[in-house]
């Protein structure tokens, strides 16, 4: 229940931002599609990037580990303010875990989004028995992620300063770190 409630509240931000974006940033730019050299910002409509990071786990031991990742965010259209996207993560942890989803992103402005969607996560537990053997099993479960980041364009590189939060097992993780990524 906890999770659902925190998700609307992430889709009524995302609402709720879109009036505010448009207006905020026309105010600002004067042309909510041009990037500061007057060319189109979303012309290219994919872009891809490599994420490198780490995962802190907000409930019970407070772990952080060093994750790495790939992420891919096609927009609708070249001025649209949503698109989606794909992202697959390696949490390297005791037992490394591995996430993938599949986020809706929404940009409230050129540079800066917000994204909220569905992941999978898999993981190994480890369950030792009365005769003291311990057992590992590969589990996958079912998460939601939920963040913003701000792209900085540098010589047709971005790189992207972002945060997520993972909502997975009843347990939160903070995700933070930056992404290096190239539109085409």
């Amino acid at each position: 229940m906890k999770i659902i409630i925190q998700f609307s509240l992430v889709l009524l931000l995302f609402c709720n931002f879109n009036a505010f974006g448009q207006d905020f940033e026309s105010k600002i730019q004067g042309n909510h599609d041009s990037d500061v050299e007057g060319h189109d910002h979303h012309s290219k409509k994919n872009l891809i990037g490599v994420f490198t990071g780490l995962t802190t786990q907000l409930d019970g031991d407070k772990d952080t580990n060093f994750t790495l990742g790939i992420d891919y965010v096609r927009h609708f259209s070249k001025s649209d303010r949503w698109g989606i996207g794909v992202f697959g993560e390696v949490i390297f942890a005791e037992h490394n875990e591995f996430i993938f989803g599949i986020p809706v992103y929404f940009f409230p402005t050129n540079n800066f989004w917000l994204r909220a969607g569905p992941a999978l996560e898999i993981f190994k537990e480890e369950e030792e028995s009365d005769s003291g053997i311990t057992k590992t099993t590969t589990e996958t479960g079912f998460a939601i992620r939920a963040g913003l980041g701000y792209d900085i364009e540098i010589k047709g590189f971005i790189i992207v300063p972002n945060v997520s939060f993972d909502f997975i097992r009843e347990k939160t993780s903070l995700v933070w770190g930056f992404h290096m990524a190239r539109r085409f």
